[in-house]
């Protein structure tokens, strides 16, 4: 939690109370009725069980035994946050994206990758240190998420220049350009492409290369 974050308060039960506050610039919170309170630094778990400690000094019954009164807290509204897309982007350089961005929304952000960048090898650091490789086929052949990172302030996303290139034409689901990893191989290209239509002959494929 930081600067600029944005969280709801709501006690219910045996006290009510209710507030929707900003961290401000020096780390704290004005909580009406109840003062200052330093929210910068903690985790989101953390934050809420220190503000149950701080409001259970004027609510007693969030510290009771059984508890009479328990408290809520939500984040409504996270601060941007700054990072760098180098490399083979449309728009490189330093884009502010959205608290929740992760590595898919930070290319968005930056016009997308040029025909001569890489999908497979994009590149997150994070504290001038590779954090994770993301491979962009994972979303656009398969649909899956689960490889993409939420990005943190200062992030650099490197996208290096494309290595190889396949064109698959004819017989064929999905007729495109395609980009290999060193060691796939043209069955992976097939797989990228959903397969061979209904009708292709299983057995023959033709290759050119230009040289």
């Amino acid at each position: 939690m930081g600067p600029g974050d944005e969280i709801r308060i709501y006690v219910w039960g045996a006290h009510a109370y209710q507030a929707q506050v900003r961290i401000d610039l020096n780390g704290n919170i004005a909580l009406p009725e109840n003062g200052v309170f330093f929210a910068s630094g903690y985790t989101f778990s953390t934050l809420k069980k220190k503000l149950k400690n701080f409001l259970g000094k004027s609510y007693s019954g969030l510290r009771a035994s059984p508890q009479t009164a328990f408290i809520d807290v939500s984040l409504t509204q996270l601060r941007p946050v700054s990072i760098t897309v180098l490399g083979e982007a449309n728009a490189p350089g330093p884009h502010l994206v959205n608290g929740f961005a992760t590595v898919l929304n930070a290319l968005y952000a930056a016009g997308g990758i040029k025909t001569s960048g890489s999908l497979r090898e994009i590149k997150v650091y994070r504290n001038n240190k590779l954090l994770k490789t993301i491979d962009v086929y994972n979303y656009i052949t398969a649909g899956a998420l689960d490889k993409d990172i939420r990005l943190m302030n200062n992030d650099v996303i490197f996208i290096p220049s494309r290595r190889s290139t396949l064109q698959l034409t004819g017989a064929v689901q999905k007729n495109a350009i395609y980009e290999l990893k060193d060691g796939e191989t043209i069955s992976d290209a097939l797989s990228f492409a959903s397969g061979r239509s209904l009708g292709a002959f299983s057995n023959t494929i033709y290759m050119a290369r230009d040289c």
